[in-house]
């Protein structure tokens, strides 16, 4: 496979019965739209700002990988750039994982948009009301829909994406 090959297949995804059923139940667009609502909501609660549509990519990178969940901070108060040091095997990893993950979370916006979960304004993200805790989610989906409310206020203290995205090895 081309090099050229291996990045089209990054970027493309295929119909749902063709997808491994690992991802169509845990990367289901409604889910990570869940997770990108969560956290534009807490960072718009935060920062009297929405989430920026790239940034919003950064959600579910940070939170679904179990090991860079568990290091996250527990609150928002850490910045991005101590973390980094702390973790940088986590870090070393992020591209790859924020790569993969990209058409899911296009899917996953766009089907929250649609469906007025989300509000896009001039490339920002609202959550026009706080998301709806689970009470029947289990203790892993409720400690990622809570990870990815603590991203949003991360990200909200962390106001300089370019840095955001060079520290974390990404570009917008």
């Amino acid at each position: 496979m081309s090099d050229d090959d291996s990045r089209a297949s990054l970027w493309e995804i295929g119909p749902w019965s063709q997808r491994p059923p690992e991802t169509a139940a845990l990367l289901n667009p409604a889910f990570l739209g869940a997770l990108v609502t969560c956290a534009a909501w807490e960072h718009e609660q935060r920062s009297g700002v929405g989430l920026d549509v790239p940034t919003a990519f950064l959600v579910p990178p940070l939170v679904l990988h179990s090991q860079t969940r568990a290091a996250l901070p527990r609150d928002a108060r850490t910045h991005l750039s101590v973390w980094i040091t702390r973790y940088p095997i986590l870090r070393a990893g992020f591209p790859h994982r924020t790569l993969q993950l990209v058409p899911l979370v296009r899917e996953a916006l766009r089907l929250s948009i649609r469906s007025g979960v989300l509000v896009v304004a001039s490339g920002i993200l609202h959550a026009p009301r706080n998301p709806a805790r689970l009470p029947d989610a289990t203790p892993e989906v409720a400690d990622i829909l809570n990870r990815a409310r603590m991203v949003g206020r991360w990200l909200a203290a962390n106001t300089d994406r370019a840095t955001v995205f060079a520290l974390l090895g990404v570009r917008p």
